[in-house]
């Protein structure tokens, strides 16, 4: 058998293997899949939503605090949310950003 660009020819222990690939790297295609803030497989809580539920555990409370019932959240003073606390968990400390994030969540 005679190699060709598209043929790897192998003689180990005398037989002979031949192994032609279907596409050449020019021709493969990849499909990116969108990367969504959904939790994982194992029902892990997106980072997000674990950085955000310790920075409000661990807030000043005249900063920001849980509501009576817990279930949600109140920031009392945004300028100091943004100036001191996003930028402890965020790469940004934009608090329209943060807002944005989490309204991605409901």
């Amino acid at each position: 058998m005679k190699a060709t660009p598209d043929t790897i020819t192998s003689k180990e222990n005398n037989p002979t293997v031949s192994v032609t690939p279907k596409k050449t790297l020019g021709e493969v295609k990849t499909k990116k899949k969108a990367v969504r803030a959904s939790p994982k497989q194992n029902d892990e809580c997106p980072i997000f939503l674990r950085k955000t539920y310790h920075m409000v555990d661990t807030c000043e409370p005249s900063v920001c605090s849980w509501s009576e019932d817990g279930e949600t959240f109140v920031v009392k003073n945004t300028e100091t949310f943004e100036k001191v606390v996003i930028p402890q968990f965020f790469k940004h400390n934009k608090f329209t950003s943060f807002v944005r994030q989490l309204n991605f969540y409901g």
